[in-house]
């Protein structure tokens, strides 16, 4: 037999239905504590005490996620608040697998970039491989216009360029987009000059100053961490080595202090120049491997870098090094 229903049960349905109400009000509906203070005649301090016993009583559950589902929250608030950088997502380290790394980094930079892209937004890209993971995750978003930042990669690997990756993201922003057809690096200076001659590079570079978000991958000056470095001979590297190298990015060397090195090859690279770059209001470079920390502490350094993505590794040796100040 039921029993029957008494006023303290009428009482604490009641509450439970107020309380379900102004947790839609506020949680779905977006309204402000005020706001729902105005509609439901009370005040806006027992707005707030409902909605702090919703959550309590578990009416209401907040559950944090991300597209990617392996996000490293607390290192990518540590590496954040340790840089002063504007965004910063660090992912698993998967056990090590190089292609599950790259993938996530990709998804995280193509999540990221719907959330912080908007109509107005000029948005460049230098091509890096998770650049070509990135592609694979991106989705309608929106942008003014989509810049080629550099030359071709030397050493991708991969059927896909930077070109590729311009004329992707204008179809799903409906943007303009600016490419060329052009090595990262010229056989010589003179030959350089002539390809920064040709219109469809002229009207790139005259977008460059325009870019408000710039997507770069980021190199350390060594063998197998430089996409310049198998573009170079023995005796220009010694060179560029010489004059205190160690980051490389967008077909530019960088020294420990993240400042520009003045070498041959700063004549022979196609794209933005260091100046151009440290002048845009976010540059996110995407990173992979310990053997980056220092170059990426120079390009943060330098204030050419200001988001970055990364994995647990790389964040966990930058975390343990010096502050880039």
């Amino acid at each position: 037999m039921n029993r029957p229903a008494t006023s303290d049960d009428q009482d604490r349905f009641a509450e439970h239905i107020l309380a379900t109400t102004v947790a839609r009000r506020y949680y779905c509906d977006g309204k402000t504590k005020s706001e729902i203070a105005g509609e439901l005649a009370m005040s806006r301090f027992r707005v707030a005490r409902i909605l702090e016993k919703a959550l309590r009583d578990g009416i209401v559950r907040i559950e944090f996620s991300h597209p990617a589902g392996h996000v490293q929250y607390d290192l990518s608030s540590a590496l954040k608040t340790r840089f002063g950088l504007k965004n910063a997502i660090v992912v698993d380290d998967h056990g090590g697998d190089v292609e599950l790394i790259l993938d996530s980094m990709g998804e995280v930079a193509a999540a990221l970039l719907r959330e912080i892209s908007g109509p107005q937004e000029v948005l460049g890209f230098a091509w890096t491989r998770v650049l070509e993971a990135m592609s694979r995750h991106l989705k309608p978003l929106q942008a003014k216009a989509i810049v080629q930042l550099g030359g071709a990669w030397p050493g991708a690997g991969t059927s896909r360029t930077s070109v590729d990756l311009v004329r992707d993201l204008a179809v799903l922003t409906r943007g303009r987009a600016y490419t060329f057809y052009a090595p990262l690096v010229a056989s010589d200076a003179h030959a350089a000059e002539a390809i920064r001659r040709q219109p469809d590079v002229l009207a790139a570079k005259a977008m460059f100053s325009a870019v408000t978000l710039a997507i770069v991958g980021l190199g350390a000056w060594r063998e197998g961490a430089s996409s310049l470095w198998p573009a170079l001979s023995p005796e220009a590297r010694a060179r560029v080595t010489a004059r205190g190298a160690v980051a490389e990015i967008c077909g530019m060397t960088l020294d420990g202090d993240g400042r520009p090195v003045a070498t041959d090859l700063s004549e022979m690279s196609i794209g933005i120049s260091a100046e151009e770059l440290s002048a845009c209001p976010d540059v996110l470079a995407l990173a992979f491997g310990t053997e980056k920390t220092a170059a990426i502490l120079a390009a943060i350094r330098g204030g050419v870098v200001k988001s970055l993505i990364t994995h647990a590794a790389v964040a966990r040796a930058l975390l343990d090094g010096p502050a880039a100040a």
